[in-house]
Order: structure tokens, then C-alpha cells, then sequence
């Protein structure tokens, strides 16, 4: 059963992807990633295109925050 935080970061990132927004993803073991989520593999298990480490798997229940990249010019 999902909880409520978990079904924010689910529609978060659903919202991202459709809109290919560059994301900052917060994971629980205090690591992060950026990148654009590229679609969804099945239920909370997305495919992420990370900057520096290239295609990566995204699980919802590891994800602590997600939000919009800030990009500074």
C-alpha cells in the first residue's frame, strides 16, 4: 500500500516526464541525480537519462524529493 508521500512523488514524476522537464531527484541514501525521466518501464519504476551517469532506473519508493533542475546561466 502506498502512502501518501509516496503517491506525491508518483504524480510528480509523472508530471516531469510528460513534460520533459529536467529533474533534481533526491534518493533516501542521501545521493541525487539529474537528468530527464524517459518513460515509465511498469508501477513505480521509471527509466531516467542522468547527466553524468547516463541511463539509469528510478524507483518511486527510493526517491525522497523530486523538483525541477534549476539551471544557472
Amino acid at each position: 500500500m502506498e502512502n501518501e508521500n509516496e503517491q506525491t512523488i508518483k504524480d510528480k514524476v509523472d508530471f516531469f516526464m510528460e513534460e520533459k522537464v529536467p529533474v533534481h531527484v533526491k534518493l533516501f541514501d542521501k545521493t541525487f541525480l539529474n537528468g530527464i525521466i524517459i518513460k515509465k518501464l511498469r508501477d513505480n519504476v521509471y527509466w531516467m537519462e542522468e547527466r553524468k551517469l547516463g541511463e539509469v532506473f528510478l524507483f518511486i519508493k527510493d526517491i525522497y524529493d523530486v523538483k525541477q533542475l534549476e539551471v544557472k546561466v
